[in-house]
């Protein structure tokens, strides 16, 4: 049963495979006949498509397709579809050639247009855009108008890279410079780069170049600004120096102060620095300035002080210093005064002494005509003048009485001055130069020593300054009535006298201390002795001669002294009347020696001494000697002891009638003076 039904189903098999074949042969001879048709319409699609025939060739193929899916042939209808593909391809590209040709036409004006502008940037943008959009669908260079501005465009931009270049290198070149002259603040220099840039940058194209030109402009205004604050501030600082230099300091405050107020918001220290500093300076000078006019003030009451009392050389040290203060401050009259008062005193000066030293020699000549007349005595210049007798008496009277009251009529008036003072004159010079005079009158003060009665005066020199002294001198005017017997200085005895001159009031003995630090000082003492001042008249011939002059005490024992000088009538002058004052201290009691045969006539006793005259109408010889013998009044006083109590016993003997032995004690009074007198012969 099986194997009937195998063979059915064999045999059933077998019906079917050949039904298959037939339908497979019948399918055969269709696709055949298809594919033949295909054939043709392949042709038909192509040669739509060459001719650009894009939508005849679109629809074959997709009749072709549609054949082809009936016949089962997949790879045809593949084949077609990517046909197709190409078709819309080419149809898109057609489309996009047709928009390129109408774009290129708006893209050609808008790139002459940028041109003509010479915006070579903007153009080469344009072109560039366009060939990026257009570029993978066709090539463009297969479009002539196409490709001839494409052509263009690349000239333009080559030059314009070239010559873009060529600024860029430029602009570095300046931008070094610019660099350099900003970090010096040659601000001048910067401004001339900042043009000279601008000129460039106007055709150059980088956004970044321009905004770094921008920036470093922005740097230029900025310090430009400060620059010219900073010039503001050197006009203003120039000009307050001027106005302070005329001491108008209100008016130079007035130039540095809003200065400083406008740099409160600004960072400039330097600037800051120098305003800062001249308002010090303005400040330091007006004080300066103030203090300067008073020390003006002192100095020229310092001045007119040394001019008064004929310190000429301190006065014109306080001239010369009030000229360099008036340089200082600006005062131009007090400047100009005093240069001429410099002159002026320097005339006096020189005056003074030419006449002081005139004076002095006339004085030595009119002393040196009668040196064979009268005995002078060394370290005293007489003092010699002499008068017309028609001039100054009238006639000259004949009788000797009258003639000596004529003489003694002049004795008033001329008689010879004593003092009881010395003068010093300091002179010194301070380390900054300063010169300083001083006069001082010390008191010659009277004493006694050991019974004796002694006189003493002293001179200093004291550096009261604060400043050391480099150079002093100092002058002491001893008078003639008084004789030195010793100095010493600063505690140690002189053996020798220094440097002295004989002037007209006495000897001025001139001391040279040097250097002396402060409070340093030096003290002189004197000790002197009186001498005996003499007045001597006389004429000859038809002129008077008066005479002052001194001469010396001699110790010549214990407080007695001899004074003596003479009288001489001479061989060139005819020397006849003569009236002679002595003034004898009044601490001395005197004997007279000489002349023996004249009696002095006595004045009078005052504060000045024993004043009495010798009147002479004739010479008996050819010298008349003085000689006084003269005893201190201390030891006068031990002999009058004795005398009183002699006399007291001669007054008792009268009293009781003893006449003889009264006689006696008034004998003794008479030896006894006379042996006191004859000891000191």
């Amino acid at each position: 049963m099986n194997s009937d039904k195998d063979e059915k189903q064999e045999d059933q098999s077998k019906i079917s495979d050949n039904n298959k074949e037939s339908k497979t042969l019948q399918d055969k001879k269709t696709k055949v006949k298809i594919l033949d048709e295909i054939d043709n319409m392949r042709v038909v699609a192509n040669n739509h498509f060459m001719i650009g025939e894009f939508s005849d060739a679109k629809k074959v193929a997709n009749n072709i397709i549609n054949l082809a899916k009936e016949a089962d042939l997949k790879s045809i209808v593949k084949e077609q579809k990517d046909f197709i593909e190409e078709i819309n391809r080419k149809i898109a590209e057609k489309d996009q050639i047709k928009i390129i040709k109408e774009n290129f036409k708006i893209i050609n004006d808008r790139f002459q247009k940028l041109i003509a502008k010479n915006q070579i940037p903007e153009a080469h943008s344009l072109i560039d855009k366009f060939k990026t959009k257009y570029l993978n669908i066709r090539n463009l260079n297969e479009l002539p108008n196409v490709k001839e501005l494409i052509s263009k465009e690349k000239e333009y931009w080559g030059e314009f890279k070239s010559k873009q270049e060529k600024l860029e290198t430029e602009l570095k070149k300046l931008e070094s410079k610019f660099i350099s002259h900003l970090e010096n603040n040659e601000i001048t220099e910067v401004g001339k780069i900042i043009e000279s840039a601008k000129s460039h940058l106007s055709d150059v194209y980088s956004k970044d170049m321009k905004l770094k030109w921008n920036s470093h402009e922005n740097q230029y205004q900025e310090q430009k600004r400060k620059f010219e604050i900073c010039q503001k501030v050197d006009v203003a600082v120039e000009e307050s120096i001027s106005l302070k230099e005329q001491n108008s300091f209100k008016e130079a405050l007035s130039r540095i102060d809003p200065m400083l107020d406008l740099l409160k918001n600004e960072s400039l220290p330097m600037c800051d620095k120098k305003l800062i500093k001249t308002r010090k300076d303005i400040v330091a000078a007006e004080i300066k300035y103030k203090q300067a006019y008073l020390d003006l003030a002192k100095l020229k009451d310092k001045r007119r002080r040394n001019e008064e009392n004929r310190f000429y050389k301190a006065a014109i040290n306080n001239c010369e210093e009030i000229i360099k203060l008036a340089r200082e401050i600006s005062n131009k009259d007090e400047e100009k005064r005093h240069v001429e008062l410099v002159d002026e005193l320097t005339k006096e000066m020189e005056e003074e002494t030419k006449k002081k030293q005139e004076a002095l020699e006339n004085l030595r000549k009119e002393a040196s005509k009668i040196e064979d007349i009268i005995q002078n005595e060394d370290q005293i210049l007489p003092i010699v003048s002499r008068f017309s007798v028609k001039d100054y008496i009238g006639d000259l009277s004949e009788n000797n009485q009258e003639r000596m009251e004529q003489l003694n009529y002049l004795l008033n008036e001329h008689r010879v001055k004593l003092s009881n003072s010395i003068i010093s004159k300091l002179l010194y010079v301070t380390a900054d130069g300063e010169i300083f005079q001083k006069m001082d009158e010390w008191e010659i003060e009277k004493s006694e020593n050991n019974g004796e009665i002694v006189f003493n005066v002293n001179s200093r020199l004291k550096n009261r300054s604060d400043k050391d002294i480099i150079e002093s001198e100092l002058r002491d005017l001893i008078p003639y009535d008084y004789e030195i017997k010793e100095i010493t200085y600063d505690g140690n005895p002189v053996e020798r006298l220094p440097k002295y001159v004989l002037t007209e009031n006495g000897i001025e003995i001139i001391w040279n201390p040097g250097a002396l630090e402060k409070n340093q000082g030096i003290l002189i003492k004197y000790s002197l002795r009186r001498r005996i001042s003499r007045t001597i008249i006389f004429p000859i011939n038809d002129e008077i001669f008066i005479t002052k002059t001194h001469f010396n005490l001699t110790q010549i024992q214990n407080k007695v002294y001899r004074a003596n000088t003479a009288l001489v009538k001479g061989k060139k002058n005819s020397l006849d009347t003569v009236l002679i004052e002595d003034i004898i201290p009044l601490t001395l009691n005197h004997y007279i020696e000489h002349p023996k045969r004249t009696v002095p006539r006595l004045l009078v006793d005052d504060e000045l001494g024993q004043l009495f005259k010798w009147e002479i109408n004739s010479f008996s010889g050819e010298k008349m000697e003085f000689e006084y013998i003269l005893i201190d009044n201390s030891n006068f006083g031990e002999i009058e002891d004795q005398i009183n109590k002699l006399s007291d016993q001669g007054l008792q003997a009268v009293n009781k009638g003893k006449i003889i032995e009264a006689l006696q004690k008034y004998k003794d009074i008479k030896n006894l003076l006379l042996s006191t007198v004859k000891r000191t012969s």
